[in-house]
């Protein structure tokens, strides 16, 4: 049997797969059968069904609608865009524009992230990093800052906020570096200015950080580290706390907290799935308080054993599958 697609949250774009009557999810839905969530922007979800790539949500010259669209990639490298798909890193590492398999430029890129003022962050097959301020200069291959500093460990991959970036070295000693705007300690130290290119100590094994990280995440203004152990690190705008340096986040319940095995940001909102195949939220509202640690259990009712997770702006997914399927 096939996993599900699930979601809850916002479907002002259908990108729950629900009429645009409703509004507002509060408990997760079925969307689709899917084998594999692939990217989520503010108003969509991407994800593979069969080996073919389909998206719900909003569609560039299309008004809104919960239906399904086909979209002609295979196996991208990044894609690109945070309010929607604006362009993709083919699977060879070329620049697509917009929901298309038509290449742009000669360039070959290993990886890529834009964040929400517009500019990207580009790896590229030497494992130089540069900063393009619009994705027309990335296109037009103009106005590209290299971005270095000494003894840079070669990156796989860069994640992107709202105005910053984490970049990802998982073999090197210290494995995160994070650019961009720092006022809410999105670089992990408040005392380094922002769009500085920083390498962040505090996970540093040469420094005696007990793991390696086996994943990150940005949400507007924080960002997640997972490391290999299921421990789970925290730093940026926590609304109990302010500015927060990187901490650990206990999630779960009981004597024993089972280990984290993939994390997801929202705006301000953390996601976990943890190894028990729970899933927690932090909580979000204006009248409610929230913290790095403060979440509360997704209650997938009628169904079980969720696979993944995925999130952006105020929508929530989880790819589900039956335990007698599993």
């Amino acid at each position: 049997m096939l996993s599900k697609l699930v979601g809850w949250g916002s479907n002002l774009h259908g990108q729950l797969g629900q009429d645009l009557s409703i509004l507002h999810v509060a408990a997760p839905v079925i969307i689709d059968s899917a084998d594999r969530i692939v990217c989520v922007t503010s108003t969509q979800v991407l994800y593979t069904l069969h080996g073919q790539m389909y998206l719900y949500g909003y569609m560039l010259g299309h008004d809104s609608e919960p239906k399904r669209h086909c979209v002609p990639w295979s196996n991208p490298r990044a894609i690109l865009g945070q309010d929607f798909v604006e362009a993709c890193l083919d699977e060879d590492g070329y620049l697509c524009m917009g929901i298309s398999n038509t290449r742009c430029g000669q360039t070959v890129w290993q990886h890529a992230a834009m964040d929400k003022t517009g500019r990207i962050v580009a790896i590229s097959n030497e494992r130089k990093v540069f900063l393009f301020n619009s994705l027309k200069d990335m296109v037009q291959d103009s106005g590209a800052v290299l971005l270095s500093t000494p003894n840079l460990p070669p990156f796989d991959r860069v994640f992107a906020g709202g105005s910053h970036f984490v970049l990802f070295a998982p073999r090197a000693s210290t494995p995160i570096y994070t650019y961009g705007d720092n006022r809410f300690c999105q670089l992990g130290d408040i005392y380094v200015p922002s769009k500085d290119l920083h390498g962040l100590s505090f996970f540093s094994q040469d420094e005696g950080f007990p793991a390696s990280i086996h994943n990150v995440a940005c949400g507007d203004r924080h960002s997640l580290a997972l490391t290999s152990d299921g421990d789970c690190y925290f730093w940026g705008w926590s609304v109990s706390n302010g500015h927060t340096l990187p901490e650990p986040v206990d999630v779960g319940q009981g004597p024993e907290l089972a280990n984290v095995v993939s994390v997801a940001c929202a705006t301000d909102v953390s996601v976990f799935l943890l190894e028990d195949g729970s899933v927690w939220s932090t909580k979000r509202g204006d009248t409610e308080t929230r913290s790095a640690t403060e979440a509360h259990r997704v209650h997938f009712h009628g169904m079980n054993h969720p696979l993944d997770i995925g999130a952006a702006q105020w929508s929530y997914y989880a790819l589900v599958q039956n335990k007698e399927s599993a």
